[in-house]
Parts: C-alpha cells; structure tokens; sequence
C-alpha cells in the first residue's frame, strides 16, 4: 500500500515535470518564431 502511494506521487511529479518541460519548449518556440517574424 505504501509502495503504491510512493509510485503514484512520483508518477504524477514526473508528469507535472513533463508538461512544465514541454511548456517551456514550446513557449520557447513561439518566441523564436515571433522573432523570426
């Protein structure tokens, strides 16, 4: 039971990390291609 709540926890931080990271790119993206234009 313990263990399931430590695997969970961890996969939902990582999760959050992943989207934070994706977010990150793509906000870096859209400034590169803003200043392309």
């Amino acid at each position: 039971m313990m263990f399931d709540g430590q695997s969970f926890s961890v996969r939902f931080v990582w999760q959050i990390e992943v989207r934070m990271h994706t977010a990150v790119i793509s906000a870096q993206a859209g400034i590169r291609t803003f200043q392309f234009l």
